[in-house]
């Protein structure tokens, strides 16, 4: 039995009030965006207090890879994109924690090896300097980390970089960390939650064509079933 899975992680490290102006650059023709949405399940008291953030709300947020990333097989199983994402954001319930902002580090790791492995298969993490990065009563993100585990492993069949969203219903679990820093004290606390959504943005050209032939396909047989309607009457 082989196990699979994704781990997406960002961090958004920002040391007090550092100013290092950093913006967000522009996706390539080559880069691809994926946004992923869900709902917080659980909310350490620090940060509720201090935020107002906590468990039910819903997170989204949306993280630009370039998929000619070269990558770093550490053994035959498990390869590591470095630098791969150059943008990203995140928003929980009305709160956006983080603006469009250019990683200072990144990864994107796939793992496809045997039975049992500890971690997720699929994983996406990012570290970012910005002096536009969101705070809530001085309380900010720091990190944020996606991961997808797949038990049965049959999410991958290799650990290439994928391009199209992985099908969220071939991982067992599905989770998304978010870690805040205090910029006063230090560690702000953190908060999990489950992914309910990963997709493309913007929707790939062949599912617009396709949906557009649908759309004429269905356009035509209404005009067909009015012009019948018309004969019978």
């Amino acid at each position: 039995m082989r196990h699979r899975g994704i781990s997406v992680g960002f961090g958004v490290m920002v040391w007090g009030v550092l100013s290092l102006g950093v913006s967000g650059t522009p996706a390539t023709a080559a880069s691809v965006t994926f946004q992923f949405t869900g709902q917080l399940t659980f909310v350490e008291s620090l940060l509720e207090t201090a935020t107002g953030i906590s468990a039910g709300n819903s997170f989204i947020g949306t993280y630009t890879f370039d998929p000619t990333t070269l990558g770093s097989t550490f053994d035959p199983f498990v390869t590591v994109y470095s630098g791969a994402i150059t943008n990203a954001t995140a928003s929980i319930g009305a709160n956006v924690v983080l603006s469009p902002s250019l990683p200072y580090s990144s990864s994107i790791t796939i793992v496809n090896r045997p039975a049992p492995v500890s971690g997720p298969d699929y994983s996406t993490s990012f570290s970012s300097f910005s002096v536009n990065q969101q705070s809530i009563n001085g309380i900010r993100l720091n990190a944020l980390n996606i991961g997808l585990v797949d038990p049965l492993a049959t999410a991958f069949n290799n650990t290439a970089l994928p391009t199209t969203p992985p099908s969220l219903g071939s991982f067992a679990t599905k989770s998304a960390s978010f870690y805040f820093l205090n910029e006063l004290n230090g560690y702000g606390g953190a908060a999990t939650g489950e992914i309910h959504s990963l997709t493309a943005v913007p929707i790939p050209a062949a599912v617009l064509l396709f949906g557009s032939g649908l759309t004429a396909l269905i356009g035509l047989g209404a005009g067909s079933w009015r012009r019948k309607q018309i004969r019978v009457a």
